[in-house]
């Protein structure tokens, strides 16, 4: 009994040996290992006989500078590296053949392919190189001619950029630090060009006067400065476009906002009588519900089965029946007819409901010192779920003499980012010696969106240094020492303010209703019988 068991243990050993395509895979990377060596041998081979030949004297400037010859040592390198990991790794594994052992032949197998593909590389520079020189000394004077006109639009891309420069710093000079910061990387790389263009060019003109050229030179300087003018070109507007935001300024506020609620009956029919019955699926067109009827439905459970059930009589007549846990004046109010668009035959019925909603902003808009409101746009439930807080509060706000990409877009109260600039008012002091913000004429909606009592909200000068030094750029609600909010839909601000007042409770119930999720209710789908 034992020597069956070792006889079949070794069947199933010999069953579970390496891949054949591993392992011919691993055969021919062996093979590839000894024909790069022989190849860098033969390469080298003939190095050395163009090193010994007259034709290699242009060239010895360029070989010692990069040590042509010694890249076939580097070559040789890679390969004993290949075979030492061959030797090491892959061969026991393939005389212990074991099919668990495939994904690490495999992983050798490909390091040595890396390592064989470096060998290559470096037993082919010196005939690159060689090449290249070869081809930039037949082409110096195309590659002149394109430099010279890539160093030309350089340099107007970057006067034009230098002269919106001297202009922001003219008309913004506390922001002069940043504004060099910004126009310096365009700086440094119209630099780099302009002294590639130099070398290009000095280099071109020993070339045409018969002297000794140096083409790496010549050719490297022309591909930077390609790569350059085109970096800059772009570089170079997205700068200007940046030193110019410094002059816009723009505001939208979020003036208002509603959800409009709709219900779609759905129903189910099916004939009773019928072994297999097909179920027909039919959707009545959708209906606006009031806020009240949307509450009612929309707290209902998930696992309502059904709004109401229909059963045909023997005699011909139908009922509708409800579900004990809906209630009728409400199924009722929706004036839906039970049998519209009623298949033939079918005699039995389940209705169900899916809610939805429209949603809608209007926005206080300010731009370059014009202001309007919007009329009622319409925006996505992602859109209105992530500022239902936001009643009265900056959705976005870039003020004057701030970067385009310094815009504020966390919720802010309505003007709020403009405050402290003396582009859109000044602060002056009541007479209890309170300091707060009086805004320019353009800009006296700000206090009014927020004014209550005939009277405009007016930031007090304590509650600007606050928001500006602790939470510009942060969601600001205002929290007072009693911990309420003074803005936001949820703000006592909002909540006494002349525009909302009457309308804020309604306001406050989308705010509740919004903190779920619209969705199917009701009317899961029968199988009929």
């Amino acid at each position: 009994m034992r020597r069956l068991t070792w006889a079949l243990l070794a069947c199933v050993c010999v069953a579970c040996g390496l891949p054949t395509r591993t392992r011919e895979e691993a055969e021919r990377t062996a093979a590839a290992i000894d024909a790069e060596n022989a190849d860098i041998a033969q390469k080298e081979a003939a190095y050395r006989t163009f090193v010994a030949s007259s034709a290699y004297a242009p060239y010895r400037i360029y070989a010692e500078r990069e040590k042509w010859a010694g890249q076939f040592d580097y070559a040789r390198t890679k390969a004993a590296a290949a075979k030492t990991t061959y030797e090491q790794y892959v061969t026991p594994l393939l005389k212990k053949n074991d099919q668990r052992d495939d994904y690490s032949v495999e992983v050798q197998t490909s390091r040595i392919n890396r390592l064989t593909s470096e060998a290559r590389a470096y037993a082919e520079i010196p005939q690159r190189r060689r090449e290249y020189v070869d081809q930039v000394g037949r082409t110096y004077a195309r590659l002149l001619k394109e430099s010279t006109g890539n160093a030309d639009a350089t340099k107007a891309a970057l006067a034009s950029l230098l002269a919106e420069r001297d202009k922001a710093r003219g008309a913004f000079p506390t922001r002069d630090a940043d504004i060099e910061k910004r126009v310096q990387p365009v700086q440094k790389l119209a630099d780099d060009a302009a002294r590639a263009s130099q070398k290009v060019s000095f280099e071109a003109a020993n070339a045409s006067a018969g002297r000794p050229a140096d083409f790496v030179v010549l050719g490297d300087n022309a591909q930077l400065l390609s790569r350059n003018a085109n970096t800059i070109g772009e570089d170079a507007r997205t700068a200007d476009g940046q030193l110019k935001s410094l002059s816009a300024s723009y505001s939208k506020a979020l003036a208002d906002m509603k959800a409009v609620y709709y219900i779609t009956v759905m129903r189910w029919a099916w004939n009773d009588d019928a072994d297999y019955p097909s179920v027909h699926t039919y959707s009545y067109p959708r209906q606006e519900l009031t806020g009240e009827q949307f509450d009612y439905f929309n707290s209902l459970p998930e696992s309502l089965p059904y709004l109401a059930r229909l059963r045909s009589s023997f005699f011909g007549g139908s009922s509708l029946e409800m579900n004990q846990r809906v209630d009728a004046a409400h199924w009722e109010a929706l004036h839906v007819a039970p049998q519209d668009q009623w298949a033939y035959r079918d005699d039995s019925a389940e209705y169900g409901f899916t809610l939805s909603a429209d949603y809608f902003h209007k926005y206080l808009v300010t731009e370059n010192g014009e202001t309007h409101e919007t009329d009622w746009q319409k925006v996505d439930e992602t859109m209105f779920e992530n500022h239902v807080d936001d009643l009265g509060m900056d959705i976005v706000s870039k003020p004057f003499g701030t970067f385009e990409d310094e815009k504020i877009t966390n919720p802010t109260p309505a003007g709020l980012a403009f405050v402290g600039n003396p582009q859109y008012g000044h602060w002056q002091t009541d007479d209890r010696g309170t300091s707060f913000w009086a805004w320019y004429g353009a800009y006296r909606l700000f206090g009014d969106l927020l004014g209550a009592r005939g009277q405009p909200y007016l930031y007090r000068r304590d509650e600007w240094d606050t928001w500006s030094t602790r939470y510009r750029g942060q969601p600001y609600y205002g929290e007072d020492k009693d911990k309420r909010e003074r803005y936001g839909t949820g703000g006592y601000v909002v909540g006494s303010s002349n525009r909302w007042a009457s309308r804020i409770p309604e306001m406050r119930r989308v705010v509740a209703r919004h903190s779920d999720t619209i969705g199917p209710r009701g009317g899961i789908r029968t199988s009929g019988k």
